[in-house]
């Protein structure tokens, strides 16, 4: 049955109660789409047609298809949200095998399921496959009138409810799409940051190898000099035992090599830019000894006096090698940069949790610009060697990844040009009290 006010006039054509229908339908559901196009089609249907109830379902990807879930249902007035059926024993069971379908009465009689509908019709909706993906179904409680008209009707809008569900269905593919595509290039994202950080740690390791062994190798060709200046000299006491000084610089400093380059090669198996820790109790002043020890063969060709001012003996906690590689950096750039007869002062204190380390030069001095990219990577700043050494820009850079890694800061200062330098290392060292 139609709810149409045509029905009562029997000269009025099955035609035009199909279009009078038709554009019931069609001003009901054209300013809507998406759920909302099947929300407005299914009440337009069912407000349209004299029928019990109006559903669109849809059936899982599994064959043989068993079981129903609608996307919308409407009875009387009342919307039905996630109705569930067996399609055993129901009309929808011949709709699912691909063929429209509509029994205008006897339903119950037909199928016991649907003991309460006296009429049916329904119709298969596809994806864009082919695929039989759910239908669009009428049930009457009352006999149908003008078959063929409700047959039309339910083809016709089949066709638009399918054409929505396939929209429907490639937004949200491509909603997927899009996400997939996000998460791929957040992976790529982090994985070319991963790749950036492993090739500027690489490369901070050439500049630490190209930089840091070149303050050892001094030291061995200075000590190999001096040696074989004395053998050429007659041995007596005196001379042997400075022959013997110098073999143990040479030696201490030939080891110091080995262990950078042990240390350089255990990151870069890590393949990130961390450098590795090794903490444990060490005497910081016998570390900073050392490290003006390592630059003092410079600092006599230049006649540069370097002294300590400092505790005589503090145990502390932390890596005691990283701590030295900065101290040497520090100091042998204050020898490089400094005057010839001029001064470089080491000096350090500490409280319970806090180890600062400072060396004063009296050399060129640092302009503003200089002060604020001091400890940056490959920067020469304007000062400029004075006794014709090489420079690479990364001594001070070095000194602040290894200070940094240990959780400390750096710091440079100066009263301007040609009127020396400060530059500072703060640790969170612990101090270990007897």
């Amino acid at each position: 049955m139609l709810r149409t006010a045509s029905n009562s006039n029997e000269n009025i054509t099955d035609s035009v109660i199909q279009q009078e229908l038709l554009l019931a339908i069609a001003e009901g559901t054209s300013r809507h789409v998406g759920e909302d196009f099947l929300n407005s089609l299914v009440e337009t249907l069912h407000s349209s047609m004299d029928v019990s109830m109006v559903m669109i379902a849809r059936c899982g990807v599994d064959k043989p298809i068993t079981r129903l879930s609608t996307i919308l249902a409407m009875a009387g007035d009342e919307r039905i949200d996630n109705l569930e059926y067996d399609i055993a024993g129901t009309p929808c069971e011949e709709v699912y095998d691909g063929e429209c379908l509509v029994v205008p009465e006897g339903v119950s009689k037909k199928y016991t399921t649907f003991k309460d509908f006296e009429g049916y019709a329904g119709v298969p909706l596809y994806d864009a496959s082919g695929r039989v993906i759910g239908h669009l179904g009428v049930l009457s409680d009352v006999p149908m009138g003008n078959p063929e008209i409700v047959e039309n009707v339910i083809r016709i809008y089949g066709q638009r409810a399918e054409a929505e569900l396939q929209r429907i269905d490639a937004d949200k593919q491509r909603e997927n799409l899009l996400e997939e595509l996000k998460q791929v290039n957040q992976r790529l994202t982090h994985s070319y940051e991963l790749a950036r950080e492993s090739n500027e740690f690489k490369t901070q390791v050439l500049g630490m190898v190209a930089h840091d062994l070149r303050n050892p190798l001094s030291v061995v060709s200075a000590r190999s000099e001096l040696i074989e200046i004395l053998v050429d000299r007659d041995n007596d006491e005196k001379n042997r035992k400075m022959i013997v000084e110098n073999s143990s610089e040479i030696f201490t400093a030939a080891r110091r090599m080995e262990q950078q380059i042990e240390r350089i090669i255990d990151n870069a198996r890590d393949e990130t830019r961390a450098i590795n820790l090794s903490v444990a109790p060490f005497d910081v002043a016998a570390v900073i000894s050392q490290a003006i020890d390592f630059n003092l063969p410079a600092a006599d060709k230049k006649e540069i006096s370097i002294t300590y001012e400092g505790p005589e003996s503090v145990t502390a906690e932390a890596d005691g090698e990283l701590l030295l590689e900065a101290v040497d950096n520090l100091v042998s750039n204050a020898v490089k940069y400094s005057y010839p007869s001029s001064a470089v002062v080491v000096s350090a204190t500490h409280d319970d949790s806090e180890f600062s380390i400072s060396v004063v030069d009296q050399g060129q001095g640092l302009s503003e610009e200089d002060m604020g990219k001091a400890f940056n990577r490959f920067t020469r700043l304007s000062a400029m060697p004075t006794g014709g050494e090489e420079s690479v820009g990364l001594g001070l850079a070095n000194v602040r990844a290894v200070v940094e890694r240990q959780g400390g800061a750096v710091r440079a200062e100066s009263p301007g040009k040609d009127k020396g330098a400060v530059f500072s290392i703060t640790l969170p060292i612990k101090v270990v009290t007897e």
